[in-house]
């Protein structure tokens, strides 16, 4: 019987040791279709993860000789597409910055990077002699090192696939904890960040960003129309998440299994008011199925599988999100109006719901002499109503 994938968020792990899959393989194609550079933002414990490691997966070139063992059976290896396997593959996961002291941060920032480079060039050690590891690892400007090991894979004929998680990750932690002076200091200007960011494009041949808000990502950009954010699109509103009839087939694998007892339907009418209902797209909004929370979905079921009852309780609080955080939106005085926002959270517990426009970005900081939020209400509606599901 196939394991429940709780905690796993490693494609080829998964895959490896039998645990259940969702396939969301099929979406590579259409990720390919649009252009080099995308962004994609969800919720917090949707899949985000789980999914860039599977695009790691299929393009790493050093996994070429596992493709049918890893993909096979899947939608995208019934008909791969022409750039399977054929990239070296790096990864950065911001969220390993976050618990650092923020005014070591940068200095954390850079020794992070430097590592997972350091592992980068020891995984691909067939194309980086040692005096090329040497020479990378020397280079002390973190945007200057990066561009030098491209530089000398592209001579050698090979391609870097980039992927980010969690980019806005310590971002979100600085705004919140210092404000939007603090972070205006690393995402404008000459803050590290913001430079790091600017030698991404025009470096990499893809990059894939994942994140839970694009307000870091305006305000690196400045704007500038350099990717592709494929959050709000209806063609990629199931990617990430689980469909209802994907959690259906799931119930009917551990029942025909004998793990559970349960009918489909009666769990199905449990866990729907707790973990359904988010949908991305406004296309998409009425006519498409909605979309379950993954982490949740997965604690529930590995419940019913090892213990034959449902977690209590039902809402797992690692999925909500950060109170200091939303403490920050609703209170700041750095946000324009304190009042407007207040009146929000009032009309989310009276009546349920609030209605607003679902912005795709906006700065943190706008440009000019008035630093403030431009949609600090936008905001707000968006991470409020996660914390309350």
């Amino acid at each position: 019987m196939k394991q429940v994938p709780t905690d796993v968020d490693n494609f080829v792990t998964l895959r490896e040791e039998n645990y259940y899959f969702f396939d969301k393989s099929e979406y590579i194609r259409e990720l390919e279709r649009q252009k080099k550079f995308i962004l994609l933002v969800r919720p917090r414990c949707m899949g985000k993860t789980l999914f860039s490691s599977m695009l790691m997966a299929y393009y790493d070139i050093n996994l070429k000789d596992c493709f049918q063992e890893l993909f096979g059976d899947l939608a995208i290896g019934q008909r791969p597409t022409e750039w399977a396997n054929r990239y070296l593959a790096l990864r950065f996961d911001f969220s390993h910055v976050n618990n650092a002291n923020i005014d070591k941060l940068e200095s954390v920032f850079n020794e992070y990077c430097r590592i997972r480079i350091s592992e980068f060039l020891k995984k691909y050690d067939w194309v980086f002699t040692q005096s090329d590891r040497a020479e990378i690892l020397s280079v002390k400007d973190l945007k200057n090192a990066i561009t030098l090991l491209v530089e000398i894979a592209h001579n050698k004929g090979q391609k870097i696939f980039l992927t980010i998680d969690e980019y806005d990750n310590f971002t979100n932690t600085v705004l919140a904890a210092r404000g939007v002076k603090a972070h205006e200091n690393i995402t404008h200007g000459e803050g590290f960040y913001r430079a790091f960011f600017s030698g991404l494009k025009g470096t990499f041949d893809r990059i894939f960003l994942t994140g839970v808000s694009p307000a870091t990502y305006d305000d690196l950009t400045s704007g500038f129309n350099i990717a592709d954010i494929v959050s709000l699109m209806p063609w990629f509103d199931q990617a990430i998440g689980v469909t209802e009839s994907e959690l259906r087939d799931m119930l009917e694998y551990y029942r025909a299994e004998g793990a559970i007892e349960r009918t489909a339907d009666d769990i199905i009418a449990e866990m729907k008011p707790w973990y359904d209902n988010f949908c991305f797209a406004e296309e998409c909004y009425g006519v498409a199925q909605t979309i379950y929370n993954t982490q949740m979905v997965v604690r529930y079921i590995d419940s019913l599988v090892t213990r034959g009852r449902a977690p209590q309780p039902l809402i797992d609080t690692s999925a909500r999100v950060d109170p200091e955080k939303l403490n920050f939106l609703v209170m700041s005085d750095d946000l324009g109006d304190r009042k407007e926002r207040i009146s929000i959270v009032k009309e989310i517990c009276s009546k349920g719901y609030t209605l607003g426009n679902v912005e795709i970005a906006f700065q943190a900081g706008s440009a000019g002499e008035e630093k403030e939020f431009q949609e600090p209400i936008v905001l707000l509606r968006y991470s409020y109503l996660w914390a309350l599901r």
